[in-house]
C-alpha cells in the first residue's frame, strides 16, 4: 500500500507554508519533502502522485544520466525525485528545473535543500522559452509536464534538433501529447503508464518514457 502524508504547517488550508511529504510503501523511493504555497501547482491526488514520481524515478535510475532538465516542474516533484535517487547512487547529477510561477520556484528550491541536493538550480522562467535559448549544455533527459495544451510544436521541433537521448512526458490530456508526439519525431515510445490521479472521472495522468531514434 502506497501513501501519501500530509503534515500542515498551519491551520489554515492555504498556509504560505504546508508541505506534502511524499513515499511510496512498495516502491523503494527516497522520503522527498514537497512544499505547497499559494498559486504554485501539485498534482490534485499527492497518493497516486507518489506512485507516479516513483514509478519515473525506477525508470531514470538505470538510464546513463549526468544532466537533467525538469520543465513545467511545478514543485520539482519528477526533477527531486529523479536527482535524489541518482546522486544516492554516486551520480554527479546535475539538475535544471524550470517552472513560470515563482511560488512553486520557491517551493521546490526550499525543498533541494531540505535534502541537501548538490547541483540543483530552480528557476522562475517561461519553460518553452528557457529550452529555445539555453545551448550551453545539452541534457541526457528532459522531463515535461505541460499544462492541458501540452508543449507545443516549436518545443518539440526544438527537442528534435538537440541530441537527448531520452524524454520523459507526462500528461493530464492525451490528446495533446499524442498530438505533440507527432511533432517529436526523432523519438519512439518506450514505456507508458497510466495513473488514476482523477478518480470518477474520464480524466487520467498518463506518463511516458520515449526513447531517441
Amino acid at each position: 500500500m502506497r501513501r501519501a502524508l500530509i503534515f500542515l504547517a498551519s491551520p489554515h488550508f492555504f498556509a504560505p507554508n504546508f508541505f506534502i511529504f511524499i513515499y511510496a510503501k512498495r516502491i523503494s523511493t527516497p522520503q522527498i519533502p514537497l512544499f505547497i504555497r499559494p498559486q504554485g501547482f501539485f498534482q490534485t491526488n499527492p497518493k497516486v502522485a507518489s506512485q507516479l514520481y516513483a514509478t519515473v524515478q525506477q525508470w531514470v535510475k538505470i538510464l546513463p544520466i549526468n544532466h537533467l532538465w525538469d520543465l513545467f516542474c511545478g514543485v520539482g516533484g519528477f526533477g527531486l525525485h529523479c536527482a535524489k535517487a541518482l546522486q544516492d547512487q554516486g551520480k554527479p547529477v546535475t539538475l535544471t528545473g524550470i517552472e513560470i510561477s515563482a511560488a512553486a520556484i520557491e517551493s521546490a528550491t526550499q525543498s533541494a535543500q531540505k535534502l541537501a541536493l548538490n547541483n540543483v538550480t530552480f528557476a522562475s522562467l517561461d519553460a518553452a522559452q528557457f529550452a529555445l535559448k539555453d545551448r550551453q549544455q545539452t541534457p541526457e533527459l528532459v522531463i515535461v509536464n505541460p499544462p492541458r495544451r501540452g508543449i507545443g510544436k516549436d518545443l518539440a521541433e526544438f527537442l528534435n534538433q538537440l541530441n537527448i537521448p531520452y524524454l520523459i512526458y507526462s500528461s493530464c490530456n492525451a490528446e495533446s501529447m499524442v498530438k505533440d508526439f507527432a511533432y517529436l519525431t526523432h523519438y519512439q515510445l518506450h514505456r507508458v503508464q497510466l495513473f488514476d490521479m482523477f478518480p470518477h472521472t474520464t480524466h487520467y495522468e498518463t506518463v511516458t518514457l520515449l526513447i531517441r531514434k
